[in-house]
């Protein structure tokens, strides 16, 4: 249920209690000062999750972490390009910041010859990519549909491979038919 707090938090929907929230924090995309609120705290250390959960189809890039979040096809930066990220100086930065900024990643100066061969091949595809004024769009990798509690629980027993007893009794599921390998859910009502 906290993801979906991170959920709204990350949606294109107004709303007085994000103002105030990323006041204290400033946004995703500047350094974070030392001084955080409780529930923000509490929101970060969800955010891994979140983001392994999740990808974006990007289009104003606002909403999108460059490093962390899954919008390009071979996964979270952070992870394709470590040599790079390993100089970043603003790892929370929006795609939009990058692309307003001419693509400047916030690197620090004299990189080894990893980050530098990372850098031309990024900045070489990143040269295709167009943003547009349109909100971002986040999706569950699990099902392609928006965030939902439900596929974000599906998601996380699925990675974790543990068994959980209690969650029939949670989410009323049960697999009803199997029809060429495909399980139908069935939602029932529990009283």
């Amino acid at each position: 249920m906290l993801m979906k707090f991170i959920d709204k938090l990350f949606s294109a929907e107004p709303a007085s209690w994000k103002n105030w929230l990323l006041h204290d924090a400033a946004t995703f995309d500047t350094p974070l000062s030392g001084h955080q609120s409780y529930l923000w705290k509490i929101i970060i250390d969800e955010l891994n999750t979140f983001h392994s959960i999740t990808y974006v189809r990007v289009h104003s890039g606002s909403a999108t972490s460059f490093w962390f979040d899954h919008w390009l096809p071979d996964g979270l930066l952070c992870s394709s390009h470590p040599a790079l990220f390993s100089h970043t100086t603003r790892p929370n930065i929006s795609v939009q910041s990058v692309f307003r900024n001419g693509f400047d990643l916030c690197l620090r100066p004299r990189l080894t010859t990893a980050a530098s061969a990372q850098l031309d091949s990024l900045l070489s595809y990143l040269q295709e990519f167009q943003l547009d004024d349109s909100p971002d769009v986040r999706l569950m990798k699990l099902t392609g549909k928006p965030y939902s509690a439900r596929d974000a629980y599906k998601a996380i027993v699925r990675v974790q491979d543990i068994p959980d007893p209690h969650g029939r009794s949670i989410w009323g599921d049960t697999c009803a038919q199997q029809s060429q390998g495909v399980c139908l859910i069935i939602f029932q009502r529990q009283t």
